[in-house]
């Protein structure tokens, strides 16, 4: 699943419109049994609307949730249930220290070709 927002769309005057249905895309997969426990997944953009609300979702699941947020947003990434990371520069390498056997799945709510790059660069061979 990729839930990339436009944020010229998003961050209009009506953006905050899409927001339920953004996090209803996100909610969805994870009710109909895509995660097992244990698994683990990164989130970009955790400390975002939709990225609180997979948090929110992956905790009661069992799986390990990383979120790559700036760091004045860390404490409402562990609220809601994930383990924060900084993003941008070397975000691969603390993503391999965290999970040296790789991730399991990402969901890119940043929309960056560094964070769809840097989720295959990290997953889980096979």
């Amino acid at each position: 699943m990729d839930c990339r927002l436009n944020p010229a769309v998003t961050n209009s005057a009506n953006g905050h419109r899409m927001r339920p249905l953004l996090a209803l895309l996100v909610i969805v997969p994870l009710l109909g049994g895509c995660f097992e426990r244990g698994q683990t997944v990164v989130v970009h953009g955790a400390s975002g609307a939709v990225g609180v609300s997979l948090l929110q979702q992956l905790a009661p699941l069992g799986a390990r949730a990383i979120g790559t947020a700036s760091e004045q947003n860390f404490d409402a990434v562990r609220r809601c249930g994930g383990e924060p990371v900084a993003h941008g520069e070397g975000l691969e390498a603390r993503l391999r220290e965290l999970a040296p056997g790789g991730i399991d799945a990402a969901f890119d709510c940043v929309g960056t070709d560094q964070a769809i790059q840097t989720a295959f660069g990290v997953a889980r061979p096979g």
